[in-house]
């Protein structure tokens, strides 16, 4: 399409491999043109978001007949171009007839619209972006560039929120007649998110170690079919020693062998190399779509950029969008592990037993938690979901290095006491009152029987001697007086 206008000497000096859609540019124009209403599509387009300098040319003449209230068709735009010296360079009539009979439908606009402005937006970044790194290395000031740096992500993110068109309900049901297939009964479909919970320590890595091995293998997980699929176990607590260790021992505990998920389970370890989930976009984008069909992220807070409020809803809405987005890029189901919030969680509801904001439990399509059984070495599993019908809760029982169901428990009886230790009081301090009171009485008793019990109640031998002195000299002892010097000192309460 854009062959037939003539090609700008100057555009030649640009890099070839600049961002660009030629076609969709043309597109544009000739939407335009056989119908000036599509003008409001291009609100936003200025002359300087086409790449292909005739397009720049074309464009400016239509807006400044738009301007002048004069009607847009082929000859007012020849007239246009003609004035301003710039037909010929357009590459003349034929091409203005060209770009009008090769839109099929004017009303796909918006869509040509969005193309342009989006490979616009990302010259805008590279040349911002080239302009930093020369002024940095220059040693110049770099406000500048880092200004037009910051608005060209911003227009970018704000050209994104374009995306959001209407459709009808009908539609809608037309195109989804179905839900996404099944990776694990009732738990989990393709590309849905799955938060597991629990308090620290519980066995969380063990429990998803065990679900990837099922996803790798197709074996069932406490009891649940799963859908065959590749993972990827992404761990952000464990030296990669630890974490061989325990993939090591629960698959065999599994009767598992290494050649049955050589091929369908990877691990990223980022202990010592930690990476936010933000700075992941680009390990993900790499991804081949389809590659996974889960993906597990253990654990969530290690992954929290810097200032990301884990208690903010709004921080953690976002949180979850970035993850749902990686989803839909990768094909792939995503795991959270996350840990559970402080103090009992026995009289919590399901959804907000995670620690933070109530958007974590929200945000995600499934949330799986595990709560302490009365029973020790026991825990109550119990999730809820929502593109499944409710599933009633279970109880799991702990031999290392797995969490198997133990139907003989009974799931309503959940440990109701908290796991932490009740605050003691401490003694009060050692006076020489309560060094009399304790040790110190009306009967006449040896000094060293005196120190001796003072020094199994934990005080040392020079603190004693110190205190039973001081209880003399406040009048609450009394130092006996001996009839020969051979005999023992005794002592009584005064």
């Amino acid at each position: 399409m854009s062959t037939i206008l003539a090609h700008h000497p100057t555009e030649s000096a640009r890099h070839d491999d600049l961002p660009k859609d030629v076609e969709a540019e043309a597109a544009l124009l000739g939407a335009i043109l056989l119908d000036s209403n599509q003008f409001d599509a291009a609100s936003n387009i200025t002359p300087t978001d086409f790449y292909h300098l005739p397009h720049t040319a074309i464009f400016t003449a239509m807006l400044r007949l738009r301007r002048e209230g004069t009607p847009l068709d082929i000859v007012t735009l020849r007239g246009e171009l003609d004035r301003g010296g710039k037909l010929d360079e357009c590459g003349g009539v034929d091409a203005l007839v060209a770009l009008g009979a090769s839109v099929p439908d004017p009303t796909n606009a918006p869509y040509y619209r969005q193309k342009v402005k989006r490979a616009a937006i990302q010259r805008q970044i590279i040349d911002a972006s080239a302009r930093l790194n020369h002024a940095i290395r220059m040693g110049a000031n770099p406000d500048a560039a880092s200004s037009d740096l910051k608005a060209a992500l911003e227009a970018m993110q704000a050209e994104k929120a374009d995306d959001l068109i209407p459709v009808d309900a009908t539609t809608l049901v037309e195109n989804f007649p179905e839900l996404r297939p099944i990776i694990i009964e009732g738990t989990l479909r393709e590309t849905e998110t799955c938060n597991v919970i629990a308090s620290s320590k519980v066995g969380k890595t063990y429990l998803a170690l065990d679900l990837a091995l099922s996803v790798a293998t197709g074996r069932r997980w406490l009891g649940k079919q799963v859908k065959q699929g590749a993972v990827l176990y992404i761990d952000c607590e464990l030296h990669p020693d630890t974490l061989a260790k325990r993939i090591h021992a629960v698959a065999l505990a599994r009767g598992i062998y290494g050649g049955e998920f050589s091929e369908t389970m990877d691990v990223l370890s980022l202990r010592g190399r930690l990476r936010n989930l933000f700075e992941l976009r680009s390990f993900f984008a790499g991804i081949t779509k389809g590659k996974y069909a889960v993906i597990i992220l253990d654990a969530l807070y290690r992954l929290i950029p810097a200032g990301i409020d884990e208690n903010s809803n709004a921080d953690m809405t976002r949180i979850y969008n970035t993850i749902d987005n990686y989803g839909e890029k990768t094909g792939a189901a995503f795991i959270v592990v996350h840990h559970a919030s402080k103090g009992n969680q026995s009289q919590k509801s399901v959804t907000d037993t995670g620690a933070g904001a109530g958007a974590i439990s929200r945000a995600a399509d499934s949330h799986l938690i595990l709560r302490p059984h009365e029973e020790d070495d026991a825990v109550v599993i119990e999730s809820v979901a929502r593109s499944f019908p409710p599933s009633p809760a279970t109880c799991l029982r702990w031999t290392y290095p797995t969490w198997s169901v133990d139907d003989s428990l009974d799931p309503e009886r959940l440990n109701t006491e908290s796991r932490r230790k009740p605050k003691t009081t401490p003694p009060p301090a050692w006076t020489p009152e309560r060094f009399a009171r304790e040790f110190i009485t009306a009967a006449p008793s040896e000094i060293k029987l005196i120190l001796a019990k003072a020094r199994q109640a934990g005080l040392k031998k020079s603190e004693a001697e110190g205190l039973l002195k001081l209880a003399e000299g406040e009048g609450r002892a009394v130092f006996l007086p001996r009839i020969k010097a051979t005999d023992p000192q005794l002592v009584k309460a005064k």
